[in-house]
């Protein structure tokens, strides 16, 4: 049985991809910023590729995957957190669109898309309504939930 082949966008320390390696999946790539969770992310994922890479500006040239499975991924969630400013002009807000043209170029057959519970409230619901619409328009069926991640076995409430 051909395993399942994914890629990490804004995959900080690697622990969402951390639970699908785990349970079986390929984590070809993970990209982020930040060195020092790319060190911990390349610790967890020995055999993956670590990209280090600002994807509001630039998005790494994507045809070595090509055929993918999934993607995942959790983009910037600080403008709305509750633990935030809950600033609708978060510029951080938008990078969602990455993941969004990432999926247009890739298409894989699934994604999964993690963010704080507040994004679904956000200016009103805008932000979850530009993202399912967007997304929509691109081929995909969305179905989303709110998870408590204490409830999977994750040592924290969150």
């Amino acid at each position: 049985m051909k395993k399942i082949t994914a890629i990490d966008l804004f995959c900080g320390a690697g622990g969402f991809s951390l639970g699908l390696q785990q349970a079986g999946v390929e984590i070809l790539a993970g990209f982020d910023k930040c060195q020092d969770s790319l060190d911990s992310f390349t610790f967890n994922h020995k055999e993956s590729l670590v990209i280090n890479s600002d994807l509001s500006k630039d998005i790494h040239d994507l045809n070595q995957f090509s055929g993918i499975d999934l993607v995942i991924g959790g983009p910037p969630c600080q403008g709305f957190s509750i633990s935030g400013k809950r600033n609708p002009n978060d510029i951080r807000n938008s990078l969602y669109k990455i993941y969004t043209k990432t999926l247009y170029s890739l298409k894989p057959k699934v994604f999964i898309m993690e963010n704080v519970p507040n994004l679904l409230s956000m200016d009103s619901g805008r932000f979850k309504e530009e993202i399912i619409n967007e997304l929509g328009s691109i081929g995909y069926e969305i179905t989303y939930k709110v998870l408590l991640a204490s409830d999977f076995g994750v040592p924290q409430n969150r």
